[in-house]
């Protein structure tokens, strides 16, 4: 009788963890983002409910890159996703592809996708974290600096890109 609770919080264990190979780094409901759109598309039978995430051209298949390494994306770095239904995804990908494929184009574009921007807030420094705390009904404007010469008056981090955000008071 031991060794079958033991079997079955290890197999609960392995649930657990799978089910959160799709999940983004924010938290709440956005946090789930992307697996609603997998479980609304393999309702369908587009894809099945373990398809390619492809991020910028780079492929992340559910039991290689998915499976040791959480989804390092943000629900607001996400610009556009694209569902490669069966077939398509298959003449794409060959026998990879036989469970689906979203492709998702961030706000990188591939590039320095892995340096996040400066987030400064009323002249603040903020993480991304801090963000996802923040209510957007108190944003009064954005400003998105992708020059380098204007990102020198922020950062030395050239590359990077600056965003400005201006709070209501």
């Amino acid at each position: 009788m031991k060794h079958i609770q033991i079997l079955f919080l290890v197999l609960l264990l392995f649930a657990g963890c799978a089910g959160n190979r799709y999940a983004l780094m924010n938290k709440g409901d956005s946090r789930h983002f992307l697996e609603n759109i997998i479980l609304r598309e393999s309702k369908t039978k587009h894809i099945s409910k373990k398809p390619i995430l492809v991020i910028d051209g780079k492929p992340r298949r559910y039991n290689v890159e998915l499976k040791n390494k959480k989804l390092e994306m943000y629900r607001y770095e996400i610009r556009n996703i694209d569902v490669l239904k069966l077939k398509t995804a298959v003449a794409i990908y060959g026998k990879e592809g036989e469970k689906g494929v979203l492709i998702i184009s961030s706000i990188y574009d591939g590039k320095n996708a892995s340096r996040n921007p400066l987030w400064l807030v009323d002249g603040k420094v903020w993480s991304k974290e801090e963000l996802d705390t923040l209510n957007p009904k108190r944003i009064e404007t954005v400003d998105i600096i992708k020059n380098k010469k204007d990102e020198a008056k922020y950062t030395d981090d050239s590359g990077r890109g600056v965003i400005l955000i201006k709070l209501k008071y």
